[in-house]
């Protein structure tokens, strides 16, 4: 695995969100990076896919919470490496993208379920991975 391309390749999809979530569906990205780590992950499992990084494992992690609720969340593993783009909405103001260390994901969220397919894509995630492709390919460099 060539960790330094597949970080570049990662962050340019987060730059490339953070450039354009705006125009995407509000229902969906309207709080990002709040509320939409799973459709995230599925987005960036594509993307990834396409630049020859292979196939990554959806993970979602539940913990309980105050007032009982459940807590999830999402992001990507593939041979021992953690892809999180969204994490910034837990606990970290400057997102660590890649790890291989899972202590933090172990420990905030103690059930955790994988699958590698999340089936056939609404319309509505095509066109949002269609516009950030379209932010990607324009070199768009969000702060």
């Amino acid at each position: 695995m060539d960790t330094e391309t597949l970080l570049k390749d990662v962050q340019r999809f987060r730059q490339a969100l953070d450039a354009c979530h705006g125009d995407l569906d509000p229902t969906v990205f309207g709080r990002f990076p709040r509320g939409c780590c799973g459709t995230v992950s599925e987005l960036l499992a594509a993307f990834l896919k396409d630049q020859g990084h292979g196939t990554w494992t959806y993970v979602c992690g539940i913990r309980r919470g105050d007032s009982d609720q459940n807590v999830t969340h999402a992001w990507l593993e593939q041979e021992g490496c953690i892809i999180d783009v969204t994490r910034d909405q837990f606990d970290k103001p400057d997102p660590e993208f890649l790890t291989a260390d899972r202590s933090w994901y172990d420990e905030k969220f103690p059930e955790q379920a994988s699958h590698d397919s999340l089936g056939e894509w609404q319309p509505l995630l095509c066109d949002a991975y269609a516009r950030i492709k379209k932010e990607i390919a324009s070199g768009s460099r969000a702060v």
